[in-house]
């Protein structure tokens, strides 16, 4: 903020019923109500609870910036209930700039009896999530100053806590030394100094940090909870710059500003306050702007005469209660708001002199001192990227050289490759001749074959016909053969009869004259079972020539036919001697059935003698 005039910012503040509020109704209402309205922009409407709640005469009050905490109790949300967190980032957050920069600041916290003054500027504790704006105030200011802070100042920061009732002044401080009811111990005196008025005796507490100005504030609001007067926080903050001496080379100098911040709950002001509100406001207004405003009437302007006379940046947070027995102190401080909603501030920065110039050229000595940083960390990055680039450069060399390496190689193979493929190519081109030439071959082959067999087949189509041809003729002839043998068939029996007949007497007569070893020979040649034997033994001879044309394992049989004869040869005698014995005994059946065959044929010869020989 600049010091053209800056007008005050003033905030209203509704906050919601206490416990036991939002159980007590007022006369005729059924349910308990509040008598402030909100239209949820910038008005606040004054309800009367002696007409039914209707809006008050001269009631309504606007414009104002309204910071509306209060939950209705039908259910009905007209506009969203600010929390502690909330009310602090709209008063308190926007004047940090400012402050930081050495520019006075004031918060001043007004309002009737029970409409949450000290709630708004304490909170519920200091620690706790619905502390104040003073506490929360502690915790930042000190880290807002560390990011504006150069780097050749140090912030250091005081505190005092006053009371006010009536014309004197009560140390807060003190109090929490001093046994209850002693007394001030040091008369409390307002003296003008170069920093403006200063309480003569009032105890100062030196602040390090946001840890100090907290522990300060838990002793603090035990204290003022048992107070009801007006009273002051007051914290003042000295910011020292140490120089290069520009004449005396290797010295330094010190200079520092100054900046104040108050903190004020007003309660039970005196009827002279209002007049220096009234004249401030036609000085700011414009209105008499020659006017002077009288600062000496009482006892809390007399401390802060800075606030009404433009020396600080002034925010006011005017507190007002939703209960219906407040109507009258809620009209009091929306006619209050409005009225000081006039007030400007015009603070000047209190430095020392030449500061401003040596900070000047301080900053621009930083400035210097940031661009030959920037410009030697450009330079760092720079070579950093330069040797970043050449370490690139030198992977994709030895990659470039790794890459024509393989290359070469890979063209080595490559023509390896190909040589050993036209050696290939060639025996393969000359197998494939020699190839050719033999298909030439087996072609001209096969058609040779393919002519003799056509030849062949040809002539054993001629054979076939022949063949047919002559088999007709052997079944023609075969035909004529059966019907001549059918015609002498009947001859033929009959001669055929007769022979066997004649041989028949003839063998009869021979066994008759022969020795018995004829005769059992005789019987053995002339026996149906001997002939029938013959006949198999020459169908089996008959069969073995054929399979012997047909096999193809003669060889294999004469060889096993010729280890078979070692091995008859070897054991011939055994095995002849039990065949001749086998052979003796059939032989001596044979010959006894012989004889007795012999005996039978006898006796019928006997008896056919006389018919035989008549037949011959």
């Amino acid at each position: 903020m600049a010091s053209k005039g800056n007008p005050s910012r003033v905030f209203a503040r509704v906050r919601p019923f206490t416990s036991i509020e939002e159980n007590v109704c007022a006369e005729g209402q059924l349910v308990p109500r509040e008598a402030i309205l909100f239209d949820g922009s910038s008005t606040l409407t004054v309800l009367d609870p002696q007409n039914n709640f209707e809006p008050r005469k001269n009631g309504v009050f606007t414009p104002l910036d309204v910071l509306w905490c209060f939950k209705a109790q039908d259910g009905e949300r007209r506009a969203r209930p600010l929390s502690q967190k909330e009310v602090y980032e709209r008063v308190v957050v926007p004047v940090l700039p400012s402050i930081v920069d050495g520019y006075n600041a004031a918060f001043c916290i007004a309002g009737g009896s029970g409409s949450g003054r000290n709630y708004t500027l304490y909170g519920d504790d200091v620690d706790g999530p619905e502390r104040g704006l003073l506490p929360r105030f502690s915790e930042e200011i000190f880290t807002a100053f560390e990011r504006q802070r150069q780097e050749n100042s140090v912030v250091l920061a005081e505190m005092e806590a006053v009371d006010i009732s009536g014309d004197s002044y009560v140390d807060l401080l003190a109090i929490r030394r001093t046994r209850p009811g002693a007394g001030d111990p040091v008369e409390l005196k307002v003296q003008m100094g170069p920093d403006g008025a200063r309480l003569h005796g009032v105890t100062t507490t030196e602040i390090r940090g946001s840890h100090d100005l907290r522990a300060l504030l838990k002793q603090l609001i035990k204290v003022v909870k048992k107070r009801n007067s007006t009273h002051t926080v007051t914290i003042r903050f000295t910011e020292t710059f140490e120089f290069d001496d520009p004449e005396n080379v290797g010295q330094s100098v010190t200079k520092s500003r100054r900046v104040q911040v108050v903190f004020v709950i007003l309660r039970n002001l005196p009827a002279g306050f209002q007049r220096v509100v009234d004249v401030a406001v036609e000085h700011d207004s414009g209105e008499n702007p020659l006017a002077k405003v009288p600062t000496r009437e009482t006892a809390f302007t007399r401390l802060h005469p800075g606030i009404f006379t433009q020396g600080y940046n002034i925010t006011f947070v005017d507190c007002l209660s939703p209960y219906y027995e407040h109507v009258r102190e809620n009209v009091n401080t929306l006619i209050f708001s409005l009225k000081v909603q006039k007030l400007k501030g015009k603070p000047r920065q209190s430095n020392d002199e030449s500061l401003v110039e040596m900070r000047r050229l301080a900053d621009e000595v930083k400035g210097l001192k940031v661009t030959v940083r920037r410009q030697s960390e450009a330079m760092q990055t720079v070579q950093k990227e330069l040797n970043a680039r050449e370490v690139e450069l030198m992977k994709r060399e030895a990659k470039y050289n790794e890459v024509n390496t393989n290359l070469t190689d890979t063209r080595q193979r490559v023509q390896l490759m190909t040589v050993s493929r036209n050696i290939e190519v060639d025996k393969t081109n000359r197998v494939k001749g020699e190839m050719s030439k033999e298909l030439s071959a087996k072609k001209k082959e096969m058609q040779v074959v393919e002519d003799n067999k056509t030849a062949k087949d040809k002539a054993t189509k001629e054979v076939v016909k022949a063949v047919n041809d002559a088999k007709a003729r052997t079944e023609l002839l075969e035909k004529k053969i059966r019907d001549e043998e059918a015609k002498a068939k009947i001859p033929l029996d009959t001669i055929k009869a007769f022979e066997d007949e004649k041989a028949y007497v003839d063998r009869i007569a021979y066994i008759n004259t022969a020795s018995p070893e004829e005769q059992r020979a005789q019987f053995i040649e002339s026996s149906v079972l001997h002939r029938e034997d013959q006949k198999a033994i020459e169908r089996m001879k008959e069969e073995m020539i054929a399979i012997k044309a047909s096999d193809n394992t003669a060889p294999q049989i004469q060889k096993i036919s010729a280890e078979y004869d070692k091995a008859v040869v070897t054991a011939g005698p055994s095995l002849e001697k039990d065949k001749l014995l086998k052979e003796i005994k059939q032989y001596e059946k044979e010959t006894a059935d012989a004889e007795a065959e012999t005996k039978r044929l006898q006796e019928e010869l006997d008896q056919k003698k006389a018919q035989c020989c008549s037949t011959m």
